[in-house]
């Protein structure tokens, strides 16, 4: 209902995602707050696009929502993360979208195994400029599975006394990805709007020249 909702509003763009797993204390596996994941909501979608609901009964009208699935790129388990790419684009998904990356050695490895599975969507990867250590320090204990190497966090340490570091480390992870991805999606830090000002004319440099 709130998709159909939002639909009528003119949203057309939806990333479809599971969540991370809820942890309870000393009980890793408790109960989970959702009814659907993000594969099935998927194939809801592309249902809702075919002129179907959730059942399989026909709609007096068809959406036209552009479905996207997200896929990360610091996963531990690489074969299960491609699965799960694969079952996403299977499901309906029209492109993937990555998690923040900074490690692009690691994303790469995963990225170059999709098409060898027969994935052919775009993927879109995520890139934040963000210049506070602070901010990536937390990220990397609190954010499930994220990656940066040591060199790059020993880096942010001197984001102080080198400004545009972290515009230049989202641009070489650009660089290194680049027959990988089909586009470029930029976060936009809460501390800073400037970093992200300055990676978007970077980044349209960039494809000028290209």
């Amino acid at each position: 209902a709130d998709l159909l909702g939002a639909h009528a509003l003119g949203l057309r763009l939806v990333v479809c995602r599971t969540g991370s797993p809820r942890v309870a204390g000393d009980y890793p596996d408790p109960a989970q707050p959702w009814d659907v994941d993000s594969v099935r909501l998927i194939a809801a979608l592309r249902g809702l696009n075919e002129g179907l609901d959730w059942r399989g009964v026909a709609t007096r009208e068809r959406t036209h929502f552009v479905i996207g699935g997200s896929i990360s790129t610091a996963a531990v388990d690489v074969g299960r993360e491609v699965d799960r790419a694969e079952a996403k684009a299977h499901a309906g998904a029209h492109f993937l979208v990555t998690d923040a990356i900074y490690d692009a050695d690691r994303a790469s490895q995963l990225l170059a195994a999709l098409p060898l599975r027969g994935i052919d969507v775009p993927v879109i990867a995520s890139i934040a400029p963000f210049e506070s250590f602070r901010t990536l320090e937390r990220m990397r204990h609190e954010v499930p599975e994220m990656s940066m190497p040591a060199d790059q966090m020993g880096g942010r340490r001197r984001i102080g006394v080198a400004p545009g570091e972290a515009v230049e480390a989202c641009l070489r992870v650009v660089e290194k990805l680049r027959g990988l991805i089909s586009g470029v999606l930029v976060q936009i830090p809460r501390e800073s709007q400037q970093p992200a000002v300055e990676l978007v004319r970077r980044l349209a440099d960039l494809t000028s020249h290209a």
